[in-house]
């Protein structure tokens, strides 16, 4: 059997060849490493970017609160509690002034405006976008594009199918969401802090 163990010359080149190909691994593997960190740092500049397009959310997970304007009051958010009337919520507001009595029979509700005007109170609801500033959960069958778009996690294009959607049919719950193209059961736990569905829509379970 004729000996094939590599001569001199062939041990030589083999070395050669094998130190030449060496760099070029260690060039490739940098390379490799660049576009992965380079791929973390555009993740990381759009979670940046997508957080940033959000109002401010004082609550995070809804909350009652409405908002309370009026003579000697700083407009702005104030907590709705259990059984609070609208003399109660004009109190820890700082309100003052001369309030009918009959007035302070009156229920206090979330997602309000609530004003003083001759001795009598006036409510107004809030729109979709004061609610959501205020910390209040957006109703995904009211609210407008523009307003969804500000929830983290939904692109414009998410915002106007949501909105498309709900011409078919509304919404009974948040997990409803599922319906809308590209939009799954993760992405509807990382918008639920921020919708609500206020009601029973028609046409719902148990609606009336």
């Amino acid at each position: 059997m004729a000996d094939i163990t590599p001569g001199p010359s062939q041990a030589r080149r083999r070395a050669r060849q094998r130190h030449r190909s060496t760099p070029r691994r260690s060039l490739v593997a940098l390379a490799a490493a660049a576009a992965a960190l380079a791929l973390v740092g555009l993740l990381i500049h759009g979670l940046e970017r997508l957080a940033s397009r959000a109002p401010e959310h004082p609550t995070g997970k809804g909350g009652a609160a409405a908002i309370v304007e009026g003579e000697g009051i700083r407009p702005g958010r104030v907590e709705v509690k259990a059984g609070m009337s609208l003399c109660d919520l004009w109190s820890v507001a700082g309100g003052h002034g001369d309030i009918s009595p009959d007035e302070c029979t009156r229920v206090a509700l979330t997602g309000t405006r609530v004003s003083l005007t001759d001795g009598r109170f006036e409510v107004e609801e809030l729109t979709s976008e004061e609610r959501f500033a205020i910390g209040l959960r957006l109703d995904p069958n009211h609210a407008s594009a523009t307003e969804l778009e500000a929830v983290p996690g939904l692109s414009s294009t998410l915002a106007d199918r949501i909105v498309t959607e709900r011409e078919q049919g509304q919404f009974c719950s948040v997990d409803d969401l599922t319906r809308v193209r590209g939009i799954g059961a993760r992405k509807v736990e990382w918008i639920r802090p921020f919708l609500e569905v206020v009601g029973l829509p028609d046409g719902c379970p148990n609606s009336p």
